[in-house]
């Protein structure tokens, strides 16, 4: 079975379904407890407890909610270490120090690390290394690697990997710190900053409590390779089109700031493109231009050249 908390909206609707506990087997009266984090516009929630797929009877009691004025201070504070842009295509470890608040972290609680915005095996190539430490002596985290969910479009959260506190019972006290370390593999940049996150449950089961600000991974494109030149492909007589050109590395990524004029040419004697582009700090390596316009039907190639380096695009 399970016990979960819907969070609602001023028009009643779900804005998060978020799991108290799930359960199993047969025991006698347990408490369960987690600490759930309200989205924003929650204006009211409900509680739903019950069996799932399942036969038998279960009966529950006493159900309250109480809210947690700082919940860094109560339950810990994560931040990442590294914050230096990183090389593309470059194996480089990500440090996340979790630093425990005034409730203590039980042996058997799981960390979660997840990733915003992440596109497996497109800008990520993949992780050579998962490892984390803990300051208090007996303790130690056990990885597990959640399965990949391939979809499209990629979710907008994409659990990663999972890690289990072993250790005595009495669990990790205020101002134990956990470090996470994670090396990945990146060739490719994403169109908006990756972001990683970490959760705590500390029943083990259950919803996983926000433990950080948004923490940001940032890597830094190559060096130039090519360029590249992007327009409508059935741009309609008369009516302007955008052309967009831009320097990329050997990974199609833009190389930011990447100063340079393009050449365009068209096969169409009447089409009207302007002479150049200039590419610079300003645009961010990027340059289009909006008053482009093809004034008869028919079959048309753009070519551009970048006379800096001498790259070439159609």
């Amino acid at each position: 079975g399970s016990y979960n908390v819907l969070f609602k909206d001023d028009k009643g609707e779900v804005l998060s379904n978020q799991a108290v506990t799930k359960f199993g087997g047969t025991f006698d009266w347990q408490q369960f407890q987690n600490v759930l984090k309200a989205p924003e516009g929650t204006v009211s929630f409900q509680v739903v407890a019950g069996l799932q797929r399942a036969t038998g009877c279960a009966w529950f009691d006493d159900f309250y909610a109480r809210p947690i004025e700082s919940m860094g201070k109560t339950f810990g504070t994560a931040r990442l270490l590294t914050g230096e842009p990183f090389p593309v295509n470059t194996p480089q470890t990500y440090l996340v120090e979790y630093t425990v608040g005034e409730e203590p972290v039980p042996a058997g609680a799981r960390f979660r690390v997840s990733f915003d915005r992440w596109r497996d095996e497109r800008e990520w190539r993949g992780v050579s290394k998962l490892a984390g430490e803990v300051s208090r002596e007996g303790y130690r985290l056990d990885f597990q690697r959640e399965k990949n969910v391939r979809t499209w479009p990629p979710p907008t959260e994409s659990p990663w990997f999972t890690a289990t506190l072993s250790g005595p019972e009495e669990g990790l006290q205020q101002g134990d710190a956990v470090r996470f370390k994670v090396t990945v593999l990146t060739a490719r940049l994403t169109f908006g900053d990756t972001v990683v996150r970490l959760g705590l449950s500390r029943t083990g089961a259950g919803a996983f409590l926000p433990l950080d600000e948004p923490m940001v991974l940032r890597v830094r494109a190559g060096e130039p390779k090519s360029l590249r030149v992007f327009a409508r492909s059935r741009p309609l007589v008369g009516q302007p089109f955008r052309v967009v050109a831009c320097v990329v590395d050997e990974f199609d990524n833009p190389v930011p700031g990447y100063k340079g004029t393009v050449r365009l040419q068209c096969n169409s004697l009447t089409a009207k493109l302007p002479e150049h582009l200039k590419l610079g700090d300003a645009e961010g390596g990027w340059a289009a231009e909006a008053d482009c316009l093809i004034t008869e039907p028919g079959v048309f190639r753009v070519r551009a050249k970048e006379e800096r380096a001498g790259f070439e695009a159609t």
